[in-house]
């Protein structure tokens, strides 16, 4: 029986960061960059403070990457997290996981600009992505079973 997301990613899910490759939008040449994730149920979630960067312009036009997480691997489609309430949900994962967002939220929230109580929620120019793994190919030893 094929594993779930999170029963795959077990042991890895505390690292603070992954390897995620992903194809320039022009060249297609993979690129790779280290960033922090987090794993919830069986969805694994990227965060960035700045939309701008090129990896996140190159996912925006090829969804298609794959993550490297402690020798594991994991292949999929980003998608952009769109919904407030879901945003203000990967927000809260990745303020419990990262001491440095805690601390920025706890900054935040002195002056007044704390991004779960405002009236909509503000990324700034961050953004959050949610990774859509693929089907995971089946070894000869897993056809052999079936």
């Amino acid at each position: 029986m094929a594993q779930t997301l999170s029963e795959r990613l077990v042991g890895v899910a505390d690292r603070g960061t992954l390897r995620l490759t992903h194809h320039g939008r022009k060249s297609g040449k993979p690129y790779v960059v280290t960033i922090w994730f987090v794993v919830d149920d069986d969805a694994v979630y990227l965060a960035t403070m700045n939309r701008q960067r090129q990896w996140v312009r190159n996912v925006l036009k090829n969804p298609r990457v794959r993550l490297d997480i402690g020798g594991r691997h994991v292949d999929g489609d980003l998608e952009p997290i769109r919904s407030e309430k879901q945003m203000v949900r990967v927000y809260d994962l990745f303020a419990r996981k990262y001491w440095v967002m805690w601390a920025l939220d706890w900054a935040a929230t002195l002056v007044g600009r704390n991004p779960r109580t405002a009236k909509k929620f503000d990324p700034g120019r961050g953004g959050f992505f949610r990774v859509v793994p693929t089907a995971q190919p089946k070894t000869k030893a897993a056809e052999a079973r079936a």
